[in-house]
């Protein structure tokens, strides 16, 4: 199930380089996310990926939620925007796994024995565990069925590109070759030349 996820995962990325948001090209990081094709190889960044998209579907849902009570007529407040929000930033912290979760799970799920291979206890994830992962997927790949023909419109593609490219005048590139560098928490291995030169 975790692998299902990390897959879920990867097609994330590769929509985002289809709709022009991202991009595998090092000359086009000035005004787009870019990834490295092995960061759809690395498991923590498909694992954070998949989290992280849960961050965003929390956000999605509410604002569709707030649409949906002020079409209703209900006069709404900022106290009822931001109640709505912070509930559904609350399930997704209490409910969605987190990246470690997965890989945790993963492991146990792989390797027999009492210990995984980075030495922690093998404990299998629970029928709940299991059942709650199963659920968000099934969600996850419907939204992606209902939603493949989406393409962000021209002029928010251009804006969302002006932004970065301001952002990454202020701060610069990205680090390590990807925009989700980040998410991998590994030590980085040194590349030869440095390492010769030390």
């Amino acid at each position: 199930m975790v692998l299902s996820a990390e897959e879920e995962a990867k097609c994330i990325l590769y929509r985002c380089v289809a709709m022009g948001v991202a991009t595998f090209d090092p000359r086009l990081a000035e005004d787009h996310i870019l990834l490295r094709e092995k960061d759809l190889r690395v498991h923590p960044i498909k694992q954070g990926t998949f989290v992280l998209a849960n961050f965003f579907s929390a956000i999605l849902f509410a604002g569709a939620n707030l649409a949906m009570r002020n079409a209703a007529g209900e006069s709404l407040t900022q106290e009822n925007v931001m109640e709505t929000i912070r509930s559904a930033m609350t399930m997704v912290l209490e409910e969605g796994p987190t990246a470690e979760d997965l890989e945790k799970r993963k492991q146990a799920g792989q390797y027999s024995g009492d210990t995984t291979s980075s030495g922690a206890p093998a404990v299998p994830a629970s029928q709940e565990e299991y059942d709650q992962l199963h659920d968000l997927l099934d969600f996850r790949i419907e939204f992606h069925e209902a939603s493949m023909s989406y393409r962000p419109q021209a002029e928010d593609l251009r804006d969302g590109r002006e932004k970065l490219r301001a952002w990454r005048a202020e701060h610069g590139g990205p680090t390590g070759g990807s925009d989700f560098d980040f998410m991998d928490p590994r030590p980085k291995k040194r590349d030869a030349g440095s390492s010769r030169a030390a």
